[in-house]
């Protein structure tokens, strides 16, 4: 679990440059808005076009002295990510408790329909999170075609004589740079996406590894008194 963010981290990064962690500049840290207990709450950055954004504390962090903001979609995959691997390890906890007699059959029911409850909650956010990622792999493949397009019309125009070797050289460096951005991106939602697919599956066979050992529990011993069983003798008729 992340540090909480703090005034005092922030206050000597005022003015500083911040950007996303694929390293397209958002602008400048401008104003750190906090609780009366110096927690930050969120942060005001100002872009090149004047405009000022806010983003939340929880998609704030400082990585190698930087300040730098994760987009939404990185945001909720980390909470929820953090969220079924706080489950998985409840459900396990759970299970071991009632495997060696430490929970009645009442807490034991009553506790596994809240973890079951909160699963069902984390599956659907994933579904959302998952139409989330694949608009953004979508947006990132457009950028990237224009990008793309853009080198092509750059080159064309360098080639036809047009654009001098320095302003072609500067225009395309500029361009390889956003395409390694995108890149990089898509790289990482593919990464986190496989990353949930684990997760799930992990819980998956969790869930279905208990369903397996309530249906193969032994059956219990009688108790001493009790009805006892009949013994049977077959005899084979010649």
């Amino acid at each position: 679990m992340r540090a909480v963010l703090t005034v005092d981290s922030l206050k000597h990064r005022i003015g500083s440059t911040v950007s996303d962690p694929y390293g397209r500049v958002l602008g400048r840290l401008v104003s750190v808005e906090s609780e009366v207990d110096g927690t930050v709450t969120s942060i005001a950055v100002e872009s090149e076009d004047r405009a000022v954004r806010f983003y939340p504390a929880k998609a704030v962090r400082i990585e190698d002295g930087r300040v730098v903001v994760w987009p939404e979609w990185k945001v909720l995959a980390a909470e929820t990510i953090m969220s079924y691997q706080t489950a998985l390890r409840r459900m396990r906890g759970l299970e071991e408790m009632r495997r060696k007699n430490e929970v009645s059959e009442r807490v034991y029911s009553e506790l596994k329909k809240r973890l079951e409850a909160s699963l069902a909650r984390l599956r659907e956010e994933v579904r959302r999170l998952r139409e989330m990622m694949k608009a953004r792999l979508s947006q990132l493949e457009d950028e990237d075609l224009r990008v793309e397009r853009a080198m092509a019309s750059l080159k064309i125009s360098y080639l036809a004589g047009e654009i001098p070797d320095s302003a072609y050289e500067a225009a395309i460096k500029t361009l390889r740079a956003a395409r390694d951005t995108i890149a990089k991106e898509v790289e990482d939602i593919k990464a986190t996406m496989s990353r949930l697919e684990s997760v799930e599956k992990s819980v998956g066979a969790e869930e279905a590894g208990e369903e397996g050992r309530a249906e193969g529990a032994a059956p219990q011993a009688v108790a001493p008194g009790g009805p006892q069983p009949i013994a049977v003798k077959i005899i084979n008729e010649q």
